[in-house]
């Protein structure tokens, strides 16, 4: 009985903060400023239409003492045009990374195949939202660790190390940061922020979605949010870079669990204008900016939904 009483003062604790952090701490004004959902008849035929690719890349083991080399496999969005014979044809990059218990095929399903991700991507390109954009679908799943978060806790020494040189050799990308952007959902969104927090060097643009820093430490449900923003703002600073230099677009579902972790950690972050400026519908007066998707939750639609409307401001 005990127990069960302990379980039940959680769960009301729980329900209690997501109430607080989602519905009180921003307005219905500020929590939809700049949001525009995805039209309905947006999902139509495109007559030029991009393809799905597998990748298959080698990995060193971030582990001390492993010295095995691991092969790892990534699903690549390649736009209508684009010729692996013509390297004079450069492209922007997009690394995706998925959430726990997940792989790449949540977002593309695999070689060849259809999927809302991809056909978000091409219409976007269709209707010159964006333009040369190359989405590279990837995972912290690896023989080299048993354990997903330690996994996703060492990808940002994969990313640099290993998949980067290649990959982009291979598929022409250009070889700058403000070419790169990086993004994941879940624990993708956890990589996210590890990254910013150690490959600032590479990439200018992030998309970190449903899902806060674990930096110090996991379902903090939004205990550390200011110490989180403070070590941000550290590592910001230690890789020699300023709020000019990078852009975050964050987004949550209306209707999620990781709402009352993420929100207050971007409120926190407000509180640091001198590395993280909010923006409230664009990156023309800052760098920071925060949707919450309408109808969607912890799911696919919070991904589309964002990425709908990050990617045209990026590059």
């Amino acid at each position: 009985m005990k127990n069960v009483k302990k379980a039940l003062s959680v769960l009301l604790f729980l329900l209690f903060s997501w109430i607080i952090f989602s519905e009180e701490t921003i307005s219905d004004a500020d929590r939809y400023s700049g949001y525009n959902d995805i039209p309905k008849d947006y999902y139509s035929f495109v007559e030029n239409a991009g393809k799905v690719i597998r990748y298959i890349y080698k990995v060193t083991s971030p582990i001390e003492k492993d010295t095995k080399v691991y092969k790892k496999s990534a699903l690549v969005y390649l736009p209508y045009g684009f010729d692996e014979n013509d390297p004079e044809d450069k492209y922007n990059v997009l690394y995706l990374m998925h959430g726990g218990g997940q792989s790449p095929e949540w977002y593309f399903n695999g070689e060849y195949s259809g999927s809302l991700p991809k056909s978000l991507l091409d219409r976007l390109h269709e209707d010159g939202d964006i333009k040369n954009l190359i989405v590279c679908a990837v995972s912290f799943n690896g023989g080299y660790s048993k354990g997903s978060s330690g996994n996703s806790g060492s990808f940002y020494k994969e990313l640099r190390n290993d998949l980067m040189p290649d990959f982009e050799e291979k598929f022409h990308i250009i070889k700058d940061r403000n070419h790169r952007a990086y993004g994941g959902f879940s624990m993708g969104a956890m990589t996210t922020w590890n990254n910013f927090e150690h490959n600032l060097d590479l990439i200018a643009y992030w998309i970190p979605i449903s899902g806060d820093s674990w930096a110090l430490g996991g379902n903090q449900n939004g205990f550390l949010s200011e110490q989180t923003a403070r070590f941000l703002e550290n590592m910001v600073i230690k890789q020699g870079y300023t709020k000019n230099d990078f852009k975050i677009y964050a987004g949550c579902g209306e209707h999620e669990i990781a709402t009352p972790n993420l929100t207050p950690q971007i409120e926190a972050m407000k509180k640091f204008p001198d590395t993280f400026v909010y923006s409230e519908d664009n990156f023309e007066t800052g760098n920071l900016h925060y949707i919450l998707c309408k109808g969607s939750g912890h799911d696919i639609m919070t991904c589309l939904r964002t990425l709908y409307n990050a990617l045209p401001l990026f590059f």
